[in-house]
């Protein structure tokens, strides 16, 4: 029986209006009123007939974490972590969380800087042997670890490869760069990395920069990047069930990736790990935000940076509107609306993964939201959100949530 196109797009409005009713009423947080984030939680309720209903609606599963007082205060997962296994998705179950990666690639780069092995304006040509910033008509001496960090660099790429089936090994950090990867048709390919602007003079969101980080990370420790993130930044803070290389240890826990619900989307592998390729649970995230949170309040704290690095992570490198964000630290998007409430966030999609986290430091609040379905950010992340933001009295009259209809392809029964 062949699905009617009309017929599913009705249908899907339906459901999205089905769930997501309740959070789209935003309400302002009353002065001491603690109920607001128990509202957020009690509307989302267990597994159910909405993540049934979200199922159909291409988001198979999530893991959603709340941060109240700078401990997890929510923690729950929903839906499946794999649907024809009948799999439910469990608390602990590892994503791919794409773009999110960068917020943890810049802290492993401030560690470098915080040891005196790079200096944050230091030009990156400096440090790099295996590959160049190709000759352009600018200045290569200007793309600074500060400025890639930023998107500030003039380096342009924000375009990333579909990846590498399991059975083919990756390419090195600079064949990547060279865009020297190779196609199947259009399966997997990269494009070549080069610095198309003048450096500090205009924001543009580049994956490619951070491949640069990447490789230069890898010049300096002398080890894989992330053979270095693993010993230096997520072993020393505790992130022991995420890392920037898929191993077999990660197979029991790592949820199937949805780009339709009918099409599990394969799990792939990239050599730019630094900017999209980490996998992670919400646990290990959320402990790092704690312990973030803590070392910017001067508590004892297990966050591999010092105050005055994590200070000058957050300081605003480049004022330019991206969505719902009006600045970028190094490594960070930053929210700073009309009533001076600043929280600190990145959001991440690949075929099949989406995830979004934010957090505001002086009230020890956060949210992460990690998905397996390719409409998670749009159907679930920014709606919760929006919310989440509204409990702490932040303007959300001019965030866009928006949503992004399934593709309902017709199908013979």
């Amino acid at each position: 029986m062949k699905k009617n196109l009309l017929k599913s797009i009705v249908f899907a409005a339906a459901c999205f209006f089905f769930i997501f009713q309740s959070c789209s009423r935003v309400s302002k947080k009353e002065p001491d009123v603690p109920a607001g984030l128990d509202r957020i939680i009690s509307e989302l309720g267990g597994q159910g007939d909405a993540y049934d209903k979200m199922i159909e609606m291409h988001i198979p599963g999530a893991v959603i974490i709340f941060i109240k007082d700078g401990q997890v205060y929510y923690h729950q997962a929903f839906g499946y972590s794999n649907i024809r296994n009948d799999q439910k998705m469990a608390v602990d179950s590892v994503f791919q969380v794409a773009s999110l990666s960068k917020t943890i690639s810049a802290i492993g780069i401030m560690k470098l800087v915080q040891d005196g092995l790079i200096g944050l304006d230091d030009p990156v040509e400096n440090y790099l042997s295996r590959w160049h910033i190709p000759a352009s008509e600018y200045n290569s001496q200007g793309v600074t670890f500060r400025r890639l960090l930023a998107h500030t660099s003039g380096v342009t790429n924000s375009k990333i490869p579909f990846g590498y089936p399991p059975d083919i090994g990756l390419p090195d950090i600079e064949q990547e760069l060279m865009g020297n990867t190779g196609s199947i048709f259009g399966k997997y390919y990269s494009f070549p990395v080069e610095l198309e602007r003048e450096p500090g003079q205009q924001w543009e969101y580049s994956n490619g920069g951070y491949g640069v980080l990447q490789l230069a990370a890898e010049e300096i420790s002398g080890i894989t990047f992330s053979e270095y993130m693993r010993s230096y930044i997520m072993e020393p803070m505790n992130m022991t069930n995420s890392s920037y290389e898929y191993n077999s240890a990660l197979d029991a826990k790592l949820a199937t990736p949805y780009f339709h619900v009918v099409w599990d989307e394969s799990r792939f592998s990239l050599a730019n790990v630094a900017a999209v390729g980490l996998f992670a649970t919400a646990g290990d995230l959320a402990g790092m935000l704690v312990e973030m949170m803590k070392c910017y309040h001067g508590e004892p704290n297990k966050f591999i940076l010092n105050r005055d690095t994590l200070l000058l992570m957050l300081e605003p490198q480049a004022n330019e509107e991206y969505d719902v964000f009006e600045s970028m630290g190094l490594g960070f998007f930053i929210h700073d609306d009309d009533n001076k409430i600043i929280t600190y966030g990145h959001s991440g999609s690949i075929p099949g993964w989406n995830a979004i986290y934010e957090f505001c430091p002086e009230t020890k609040d956060g949210i992460i939201v990690l998905t397996n379905g390719v409409n998670g950010n749009f159907l679930l992340g920014r709606y919760l959100l929006k919310e989440w933001r509204a409990y702490l009295g932040c303007d959300v009259s001019k965030m866009l949530t928006g949503f992004s209809l399934p593709i309902w392809p017709e199908l013979d029964d």
